[in-house]
């Protein structure tokens, strides 16, 4: 499983639970209040305490960020 070369920013949390065993099936977005950049919601998912992350985010710039590899389910 490959990252997304449309990935502008890196900042990889260990919030994850291990390798996917399936292919991705759906993909759910969600919602960050706020105007935050990529920098800010990578950071958001850095703190071991939320137990939360994402694979991905996107910026109110519109960058796309990666927080969790794609090998991994967040």
């Amino acid at each position: 499983m490959a990252n997304s070369p449309l990935v502008s920013f890196t900042k990889l949390s260990s919030n994850h639970s291990g390798r996917r065993t399936c292919s991705i099936s759906r993909i759910n977005p969600h919602a960050v209040v706020g105007q935050l950049s990529v920098e800010r919601i990578c950071d958001c998912f850095k703190d071991r305490s939320r137990q939360a992350s994402c694979n991905y985010c996107i910026g109110a710039d519109g960058r796309i960020g990666l927080c969790v590899d794609e090998q991994n389910r967040s």
